[in-house]
């Protein structure tokens, strides 16, 4: 009767592995909803949730494999290959520590609507960058990670876009350093400051334009200054 027991046992456990093996790369959408919303998503999904391919906004062909036995470990590492990345991007998370290598994506910035009300209430528009060779996080911060914002758009102003922006992060141990730098539009945007688990976000900057159709953006943005620009003040004493 044990012997028996333990057949039907070993068998339905093989027949879980088999399901699991063979879930549609479809489910990754499931996935990437419940993380991203639902401007995340990808199109034309092929083969199984561990190994598939597809399309995913601005990115025509991507592979991607995820490493099972990793999963046995409690960890998810990820590689995926696309058309824009010349080599294969690779993620690593576990309980303690996320790593990225060789990241080269672009997403639509509706994204952000999905992260807070008040980024709903901004309706942006545009697509975003993120790019690192090598940016990890466990009890420190390692490495460097660019995000960027090209063809900014929000539906708090007519004038679209209003710029492209580019946030560079520099991991320093325990605290992030960031940098904001205005590559191209009407709406200048600048500024430096850090974040750290202990003290938050502390940014300074300031924004100006000499298009007058953004002066109503202006003063959402930050307080206006002596120099004619607006100041930009997150933490610290704000």
């Amino acid at each position: 009767m044990k012997k028996r027991g333990t057949t039907v046992f070993a068998g339905l456990f093989l027949y879980v592995v088999f399901l699991a093996a063979t879930i549609p790369a479809a489910f990754v959408n499931l996935v990437l909803a419940h993380y991203g919303g639902r401007n995340l998503q990808v199109a034309n999904a092929q083969g199984t949730l561990w190994n598939g391919s597809g399309s995913l906004y601005g990115l025509e062909d991507i592979r991607w494999n995820i490493d099972v036995p990793e999963l046995l470990l409690g960890h998810v590492r990820v590689q995926i290959v696309s058309n824009i990345a010349t080599r294969p991007m690779e993620i690593f998370i576990s309980p303690t520590r996320l790593e990225m290598k060789h990241i080269a994506l672009v997403l639509p910035a509706a994204l952000l609507s999905d992260l807070t009300p008040v980024l709903k209430s901004m309706a942006p528009g545009g697509r975003l960058s993120i790019n690192t060779e090598n940016f990890s996080v466990s009890d420190s911060f390692l490495g460097n990670l660019d995000l960027g914002w090209m063809d900014a758009a929000s539906g708090l102003s007519r004038v679209a876009p209003v710029g492209s922006y580019l946030i560079h992060i520099a991991g320093r141990g325990h605290q992030l350093g960031l940098q904001l730098d205005t590559q191209t539009g009407p709406l200048f945007l600048a500024g430096k400051g850090n974040w750290s688990s202990s003290a938050g976000l502390n940014f300074i900057g300031t924004a100006s334009s000499k298009n007058e159709q953004l002066s109503g953006l202006l003063n959402l943005i930050g307080k206006p200054a002596a120099s004619g620009a607006y100041l930009i003040r997150i933490g610290g004493n704000s």
